[in-house]
């Protein structure tokens, strides 16, 4: 990170570098070296934090080829299992479709598996990596089967896989109100 005065062009240089993310800028002939101090101050304390961690969301977000692979994997593996995370699912949720003695059937094996591999490891609200259910601690990403409408059982076209803490956050309030405060801290975080 410098600021320096180019000589050869009589303008104000700035180049930062940080975490992988780079800003460089030539200020204008006219910007004094106080103008220059505040605008390399701004660029490294406002705006490369935020670069930085702008960059950092698009890494979290991007699903590699092996991810998916392992997913794949653990998923065919857990349906091999009557004991795995997915036959248990499975049937607690065969169990709560009967008791709210909702309309239609509930989704089968085959559709739960489905499902999973659609959501290639990720939660299909925010993207974010899924945990498989595992004995220890319950993790907020730990995959969690939601009802997009409430109001109906587990039908295959109502199911998808989310991370737990986005289910329970939806869970009273539902999917607008959630987006509305994801916004809100996205606007506030990263703008």
């Amino acid at each position: 990170m410098s600021l320096w005065f180019d000589e050869t062009k009589g303008r104000w240089r700035i180049r930062i570098r940080r975490a992988g993310v780079e800003i460089a800028r030539t200020l204008p002939p006219d910007v004094a070296k106080r103008q220059a101090r505040e605008i390399h101050h701004k660029l490294m304390n406002q705006v490369l934090p935020r670069v930085t961690r702008n960059n950092q969301l698009r890494l979290t977000l991007s699903v590699s080829d092996e991810e998916i692979a392992a997913w794949r994997a653990e998923v065919d593996r857990a349906f091999s299992d009557p004991e795995s995370w997915l036959l248990q699912l499975h049937k607690t949720v065969a169990r709560r479709h009967i008791r709210k003695q909702y309309n239609g059937g509930a989704i089968d094996a085959i559709s739960l598996k489905t499902l999973a591999l659609r959501c290639r490891g990720r939660c299909e609200v925010s993207g974010l990596k899924l945990n498989v259910p595992r004995t220890g601690p319950i993790l907020p990403s730990t995959a969690s089967l939601d009802r997009i409408d409430s109001t109906k059982g587990y039908l295959e076209g109502n199911c998808r896989f989310v991370a737990l803490a986005v289910n329970l956050a939806m869970q009273r309030w539902g999917d607008e109100a959630f987006r509305k405060i994801c916004y809100g801290v996205v606007v506030r975080e990263y703008f």
